[in-house]
């Protein structure tokens, strides 16, 4: 028997659907209340039940005869965008279950009404947990207009098969269609799992459409009684996959074809954190569980009464973690407080290490912080207040402070230290910033002085000593010069200050330089507007033109010095030339 052969037989042998679970699936639909209000004539989804017009209506009926037709809900990837005119809600008058109310001469052809969702029928069926999932769609077409086609509206939603699964202890089998809107397409591919899923790699089995349901999470049960009747009645089932952690529920039976005692402690303790990392991502929490225990003793790693104890409040899983590494002595209060207050895991890492190492309770943590932060009033911002301490401690710890001392690291005044400790540390780390950045940069500062340094004509080259001096000559003349500051530092640009050799700390001229040739040079605002030492706003490379004629080519020629490091000038620019350079040198600094 070859593949295809055993994956037909496999599928044939499946339970039929019965008219209770067809009418199951009927109820995962939006109910709705066609109605012609001039007659009292109604039709429902929910019941499917058809009321001829009548005179005698009850006070319900009257009520949804007289109520607003509801318009029908609009989507945009997946959010309402019309949610105020859809929010109508009604009873239905036979079976009470909630309704929209369409008049039915404003449907139109009500080719908007029609949806589709995807239902897993749960079967106990010769001695296996079968699983069926069917594509139900749900129309209803007026197609000569709308009152036309009234039948349909009563009519239960059309079914096809698109995934077949058996369970039993040892063994998960299934097997799906390819193309679940062809009917024709057959089944294909049947897979078994006879075996436990590894770390990290879930089951073989799965659901086909994971994003099926009309707000999103996999195939809809149906049928959960019928988990009564076989080995996996105890393991919370319909919990786990209708409220969180919302595990797949192919996936969840899989698991329990292997581990359905482990998963019945696991549920029966609360643990259902547990199930879903296991079930949905392999992720055994191998620190708490031992999956191969044969006792339920050995199966959980830590005493039961710190498990019942991170169960019964906030922080759950986590919380019983933190105790883990906390240690036996420690409060299980101050553990679920840290789970439950601090969403990221660095910080909850540093909390719980500062508590640690400075051997207090993280009770008494929570309890000063929350003192403090009701002497400071915000309460709006609690988890921004714990970020709040932790800079301190930053700032504390950097500056060399004994954090075993409970002054200092729990202080009753933790604004006034706070500003105070941090402002200090912020010094001390610019400085050893500017120290470190020294000593990288040092060595291409001492080359770039002696390829670029030069003076002619009461005119200087110099190179900048640090980012500092690069940022602040931006600041001076109003331009980005700033932004390459790191750059410059690191070597992938180059910036020189053209200065006065009289006003050697005055801004004068920007220039970035690649090897000889000048990318840019601009002065007081990029020359938009005039200044003292510029005031028609001529460009510098024109207003100082023999000077850079002069210094480029003396850089072109290797940037050749004298024996006491002064620059050789080429013949051609020693008498100076230019007077109009000789003119501009004579002006009084800016």
């Amino acid at each position: 028997m070859n593949i295809q052969e055993k994956t037909e037989k496999f599928v044939s042998s499946a339970p039929p659907l019965r008219d209770a679970d067809l009418e199951q699936i009927n109820g995962l639909f939006r109910a709705y209340l066609f109605r012609i209000a001039r007659t009292g004539e109604y039709w429902t989804t929910c019941c499917r039940k058809h009321v001829e017009p009548h005179k005698e209506l009850s006070p319900q009926e009257r009520t949804i005869m007289i109520c607003e037709h509801t318009q029908q809900e609009r989507y945009s990837w997946g959010i309402v965008t019309n949610r105020r005119q859809s929010a109508a809600r009604w009873k239905c008058p036979l079976c009470g279950a909630e309704v929209t109310v369409k008049e039915l001469g404003r449907t139109g052809k009500r080719e908007n009404l029609e949806s589709f969702r995807r239902a897993l029928v749960l079967r106990w069926w010769r001695g296996a947990l079968w699983a069926v999932g069917y594509d139900a769609n749900k129309r209803y077409p007026a197609h000569d207009g709308p009152l036309s086609g009234t039948n349909w509206l009563t009519r239960l939603p059309d079914v096809k098969p698109v995934g077949v699964y058996r369970f039993r202890p040892g063994l998960a089998q299934g097997a799906i269609r390819p193309w679940w809107y062809d009917q024709t397409c057959p089944f294909y591919n049947m897979r078994e799992q006879k075996s436990p899923s590894r770390k990290g790699k879930p089951s073989k089995l799965d659901s086909p459409f994971s994003w099926c349901k009309e707000y999103g999470r996999g195939y809809d049960g149906i049928g959960y009684s019928e988990l009564d009747k076989s080995p996996f009645r105890y393991i919370g089932v319909q919990g786990l996959t209708e409220s969180p952690p919302y595990v797949d529920l192919i996936r969840l039976l899989t698991t329990a074809c292997f581990y359905a005692e482990k998963l019945e402690m696991l549920h029966k303790f609360g643990m259902e954190e547990v199930i879903g990392r296991y079930v949905s991502q392999g992720v055994k929490t191998a620190w708490l569980i031992n999956w191969q225990a044969e006792t339920r003793k050995e199966f959980i790693k830590l005493p039961i009464r710190a498990v019942r104890e991170a169960k019964d409040g906030e922080g759950g899983i986590e919380a019983l973690r933190i105790w883990k590494t906390m240690g036996p002595k420690e409060p299980m209060e101050g553990c679920r407080w840290l789970a439950a207050n601090v969403d990221d895991y660095k910080r909850r890492e540093k909390l719980r290490g500062i508590a640690k190492a400075n051997g207090i309770h993280l009770d008494k943590i929570a309890d000063y912080l929350q003192k403090q932060f009701d002497q400071q009033k915000r309460n709006r911002d609690k988890d921004g207040f714990i970020t709040f301490w932790l800079d301190y401690l930053d700032a504390a710890e950097g500056l060399g402070m004994d954090l075993t001392n409970p002054v200092i690291l729990m202080p009753r005044d933790l604004r006034g230290h706070h500003d105070e400790l941090t402002t200090t540390w912020a010094e001390v780390k610019k400085a050893e910033a500017l120290r470190i950045e020294r000593e990288k940069y040092a060595p291409r500062y001492k080359k770039l002085c002696k390829r670029y340094e030069f003076s002619k004509d009461g005119l200087r080259i110099i190179v900048p000593e640090n980012t500092e001096q690069i940022i602040q000559e931006g600041r001076n003349l109003k331009h980005c010069v700033g932004g390459y500051a790191s750059r410059h530092v690191a070597g992938s640009t180059t910036i020189l200050f053209l200065r006065r050799e009289n006003a050697p700390h005055t801004s004068l001229i920007t220039i970035e330089i690649n090897g000889t040739t000048v990318r840019q040079a601009h002065g007081w605002r990029n020359e938009a507007e005039g200044c003292e030492d510029n005031p028609n706003g001529t460009p510098p490379r024109k207003l100082y033109a023999a000077f850079f004629d002069c210094w480029l080519d003396w850089l072109k020629r290797g940037s050749p010095r004298d024996k006491d490091g002064k620059p050789k000038i080429g013949k051609k620019y020693e008498k100076g030339q230019d007077r109009q350079s000789a003119g501009n040198t004579n002006r009084k600094a800016g």
